[in-house]
């Protein structure tokens, strides 16, 4: 694996149009984030199931459900921030053209996407995200069936899952997805959600290419350094758990 770092001159980024400058960190905020959390969402889900008890499989499905709506709420936040910035904007006219490939392709399917009003990343972010009521969580506890628990430390409290809480809100999920059960629900969301996110790294990568191609010397202070690393953990080996041995 090979990285660079670039040192961006501050002042020069300054001096950049307003429009462009915001829409260029803009795009750097967002891709930073749906980049870790698709990255934490692989490792919650990176644990063979037969190898975990009852709670450590809890613990899992807790992880994977809340890292879900973090990341829907954020490429929903991210469509925003390209329509509002971009899209909307002189700036579609003067790069849209300029698009080739996948960036330009992402563009198009992230617009397709969100257009449909009944897409599942903006129903997981209003009806599963941060923006249910305490009533209406309250009120789905008669339709589940499933034992209801509560795992407790009394000598580490931050090692505590109230998994009943979680298994509320995930309990309409099957029927948001049109799944038979919440393992394929689940199974079906993530692939949405992490191809969602591919396109947006793809446009913001392409974008962030054309807005510095004609910048290339201008923004940067120095040369590129190549970044050299002793050891870096396999990618496939990483895992988050919830219970951990905290001795």
């Amino acid at each position: 694996m090979k990285v660079i770092r670039v040192h961006i001159d501050r002042k020069k980024l300054m001096s950049l149009p307003d429009d462009e400058r915001i829409l260029f960190l803009s795009l750097g905020l967002f891709v930073n984030e749906i980049n870790a959390l698709t990255r934490m969402l692989y490792w919650a889900a990176n644990r063979k199931s037969d190898k975990l008890n009852e709670a450590e499989e809890n613990g899992m499905q807790t992880i994977i459900f809340l890292l879900m709506r973090l990341l829907a709420g954020k490429l929903y936040e991210s469509h925003k921030v390209v329509k509002k910035k971009f899209s909307k904007r002189k700036l579609a006219k003067k790069y849209v053209p300029k698009l080739r490939g996948e960036p330009a392709d992402a563009l198009k399917n992230i617009a397709r996407y969100f257009d449909k009003p009944d897409n599942h990343i903006k129903e997981i972010r209003d009806s599963f995200g941060f923006h249910y009521s305490p009533d209406s969580l309250d009120a789905m506890l008669p339709y589940v069936t499933e034992p209801l628990y509560i795992y407790l430390n009394r000598d580490k409290p931050a090692e505590n899952l109230f998994f009943l809480s979680e298994q509320l809100i995930i309990s309409g999920l099957p029927n948001l997805m049109g799944k038979s059960n919440i393992d394929k629900a689940a199974d079906a969301l993530v692939g949405e959600l992490f191809k969602v996110s591919i396109w947006f790294t793809e446009l913001a990568d392409g974008l962030i290419a054309e807005l510095i191609k004609t910048r290339d010397t201008e923004l940067r202070e120095s040369s590129p350094v190549e970044v050299k690393f002793a050891t870096l953990l396999k990618f496939d080996k990483v895992q988050i758990p919830w219970f951990t041995d905290p001795s």
